[in-house]
């Protein structure tokens, strides 16, 4: 599709290819304006799920506004194509700046991380958004090295029925709440507080909290199991942030954080308490 038009944007080239569709660079043709274009893809394009998967997105997209959410700028359907434009990030994502460097940060690096996600998910919860795909993968950097969280694919929102089937279980293996695969109690925003915790972990250890040889291990040890403690992998991990993270992965949603911001809270006291011993 390079050097296409669609709608008011020349596609210059591919960004990324998701489980929907496909991310172009594109040129908006009357302000010269760069944009990221989500595409759905061709073969996906007569399916009514797929379809309206990729609506609910762009409704998502469009209730949340926030400098650690990936920007919505419009969209719609040019001959038999949909679309959504969305600002461009071009610093790659945080599991690209993990690859980069060994796959480990500092503590205070991960701190720094937890408290833009947590300013993201607390937006989006406001919104009444349960992310339920929160991974390296899906948090995208601009080249200030700001944080923002992308990738709405399978995203709920609490205010309309939601699209997954009984007894389907949707979301990334390894960053996965046992809520998330057991389907009871329903996700909530404490779901995307679990993964959160996968993500500080693995950014600080430079592993998930898991390993496993198959899926169904790995479900079976979000469930059952509990991971080795974050100071036994990184010896000056602040105890705090240990804390942190372990109540995050906690198996019952109400042991975890009531929200986002109660952790946002947590992670900026973390400093402070290194520095006061």
């Amino acid at each position: 599709m390079l050097n296409q038009v669609i709608g008011s944007f020349r596609i210059e080239r591919e960004l990324g290819v998701g489980g929907m569709g496909v991310v172009y660079l594109a040129i908006h043709l009357d302000s010269g304006r760069q944009v990221a274009l989500k595409v759905l893809s061709q073969d996906r394009v007569q399916s009514p799920q797929v379809g309206e998967r990729f609506e609910r997105e762009v409704a998502i997209l469009k209730k949340l506004r926030h400098k650690n959410v990936v920007r919505y700028y419009g969209g719609g359907v040019y001959d038999g194509q949909r679309y959504c434009v969305m600002e461009v990030l071009d610093g790659g994502t945080l599991e690209d700046f993990l690859n980069q460097r060994s796959r480990r940060l500092t503590w205070e690096q991960a701190v720094d991380v937890g408290t833009q996600v947590c300013a993201a998910l607390q937006h989006a919860h406001q919104h009444d958004v349960i992310h339920r795909d929160l991974k390296p993968g899906n948090l995208f950097l601009n080249q200030r090295g700001q944080l923002k969280l992308g990738d709405f694919g399978i995203a709920r929102d609490t205010t309309t029925e939601g699209m997954t089937l009984a007894g389907r279980t949707v979301g990334t293996y390894a960053y996965m709440a046992p809520e998330q695969i057991e389907g009871s109690p329903p996700v909530s925003g404490k779901t995307d507080l679990y993964a959160l915790g996968c993500v500080l972990y693995e950014v600080l250890t430079g592993r998930t909290p898991f390993l496993a040889e198959t899926p169904a291990e790995m479900l079976i040890r979000h469930v059952q199991d509990q991971p080795r403690p974050v100071s036994e992998l990184v010896a000056d991990c602040p105890i705090r942030l240990q804390q942190v993270i372990e109540k995050l992965l906690t198996k019952a949603p109400s042991d975890r954080y009531d929200d986002a911001l109660a952790v946002l809270t947590e992670l900026l006291q973390v400093s402070g308490k290194v520095t006061s011993q």
